[in-house]
């Protein structure tokens, strides 16, 4: 398995178009890309999924509140975050992707407290229109 430099970490289940765009954005400019849903049937995803979080240089992190109510998300995210507790990579950037009720999920700024924090709202019809915080 090679190492990819960017890691999508999303829901499927509601932003599956909104990580393939970005995928495609990126490969546009030549950076390697996992994304989950290229997993082939047969191979082994969870162990995919586990090293590539891992060894990734960067996380984006399509944060939603299915995104936070997901544990195969949550276990992306603590797996990178531990590497780079370690190794100071990946970076993880977190794009807000969506409604997201902060005191309903009260780990989610604690979680997100460290990475710069973008909106994405319009990451689909204009991709240039990111408005970077950190939190």
């Amino acid at each position: 398995m090679s190492q990819f430099q960017v890691f999508l970490s999303h829901c499927v289940s509601s932003k599956k178009q909104w990580a393939a765009k970005l995928k495609e954005m990126l490969l546009q400019k030549n950076f390697t890309v996992f994304l989950c849903t290229d997993i082939e049937p047969g191979e082994n995803y969870r162990t995919l999924i586990n090293k590539s979080a891992a060894c990734c240089q960067v996380m984006v992190v399509f944060l939603d509140e299915s995104w936070e109510r997901s544990r195969e998300c949550l276990m992306e995210y603590n797996i990178a975050l531990r590497q780079h507790n370690c190794k100071g990579t990946p970076i993880i950037l977190a794009l807000v992707v969506g409604g997201l009720r902060w005191i309903s999920h009260e780990n989610t700024p604690i979680r997100m407290a460290l990475c710069p924090t973008f909106s994405a709202s319009s990451l689909i019809t204009k991709p240039a229109t990111f408005h970077g915080r950190y939190l």
